[in-house]
C-alpha cells in the first residue's frame, strides 16, 4: 500500500505547476538541509559512495548527489555489475557522480568518463583529486559520438546522454560492445518517444545481449539512516527531499552480453 501512495504522489509531483509550489514550500527547509550537509563536511551522507567528498567549490544543484539518494533504484544494480568488471566507462559522465563514486568505492576500478561539456569534466576532476583518486580519467568528447580511440572490451558501460542514445548505438558501435554490461539510460525526445526508441534499440542489441527494462521507483521512508539529518522536515517533507522531481518517469535498459 506504501509504494502504490508513492507511485502517486511521484506522479503528482513530476507535474511542473506542482513541482514549482512543491518547491516553493521545500524553499525555507533548503538552507537547513544544506547546512546539515556542510556540516558533514561536504561528504555524501548515504548509500554506496557515502563519505565521497564534494568541494564546496562545486556548485551542485542537485540536492540527491550530496544525500547519496541519487536514482538509488539503481544503486544496488550498479555496484552488482561492477562486481564482474575491472572498468568502469561512462558516456555521458557529467560531474562524475557515478564514475568517481564507483573509483572510490573500488580503488582496484578503473573509470573512464566521457562528456561534451568542459566545466563538467573540470568538476569531475576536482573530485577525483579531492578523494586522492588516481584510477579515475576523464575526456573530453570534442568531435560528436567519437569512440573510436576506446576500448571497451569487458567493461561495465553507463550511457547518459540526454536523448543521444538512439543516435550513438549505430551497428558499428553496437559490435564493439559485445562483451560489455551496460546500462543505458532512454529519455523522450523531439524526434523519438521513448517507447519506440527503447524497441529499436532492443532490436539494435538482439543479437548481442539480453536485455532487461529498469522502470523508476520511489518508497516511502526508504532511508531511515539520514532521517536524523532532516527530522525538521516530517515525514512528508522527508519522502519529497527523496524524489527528483523530474518531468517524466525515467527508465533504463539493462544490457548483458549473450554467451558470457
Amino acid at each position: 500500500m506504501k509504494n502504490k501512495i508513492a507511485r502517486l504522489l511521484t506522479k503528482i509531483f513530476s507535474i511542473n505547476f506542482l513541482q514549482f509550489l512543491l518547491l516553493n514550500i521545500l524553499k525555507k527547509y533548503e538552507k537547513k538541509v544544506f547546512k546539515r550537509i556542510i556540516a558533514n563536511n561536504n561528504k555524501i551522507l548515504y548509500g554506496p559512495f557515502k563519505n565521497l567528498i564534494i568541494p564546496k567549490n562545486i556548485p551542485f544543484l542537485n540536492l540527491h548527489y550530496l544525500l547519496g539518494t541519487y536514482e538509488y533504484w539503481l544503486q544496488k544494480i550498479i555496484i552488482n555489475c561492477v562486481k564482474k568488471k575491472k572498468k568502469i566507462i561512462q558516456i555521458g559522465c557529467a560531474s562524475g557522480y557515478y564514475t568517481n563514486g564507483l573509483a572510490f568505492i573500488s580503488k582496484n576500478l578503473k573509470a573512464f568518463g566521457f562528456d561534451i561539456s568542459k566545466k563538467h569534466i573540470n568538476y569531475a576532476v576536482e573530485i577525483a583529486k579531492a578523494n586522492n583518486l588516481i584510477n579515475t580519467k576523464y575526456l573530453l568528447v570534442k568531435k560528436k559520438h567519437d569512440y573510436s580511440n576506446c576500448d571497451f572490451e569487458n567493461s561495465f558501460l553507463i550511457i547518459d546522454i540526454e536523448g543521444g542514445e538512439y543516435e550513438i548505438c549505430s551497428t558499428k558501435f553496437i559490435q564493439k560492445l559485445s562483451t560489455c554490461t551496460i546500462l543505458l539510460e532512454l529519455h523522450n525526445t523531439n524526434l523519438i518517444n521513448l517507447e519506440n526508441g527503447k524497441k529499436e534499440l532492443i532490436k539494435k542489441f538482439s543479437r548481442s545481449h539480453n536485455y532487461k527494462i529498469i522502470d523508476e521507483e520511489h518508497k516511502l521512508f526508504l532511508f531511515p539512516k539520514i532521517i536524523k539529518y532532516f527530522d525538521f522536515l516530517g515525514s512528508f517533507g522527508q519522502f519529497i527531499l527523496q524524489i527528483e522531481r523530474k518531468t517524466y518517469n525515467q527508465k533504463w535498459l539493462l544490457l548483458t552480453p549473450k554467451g558470457v
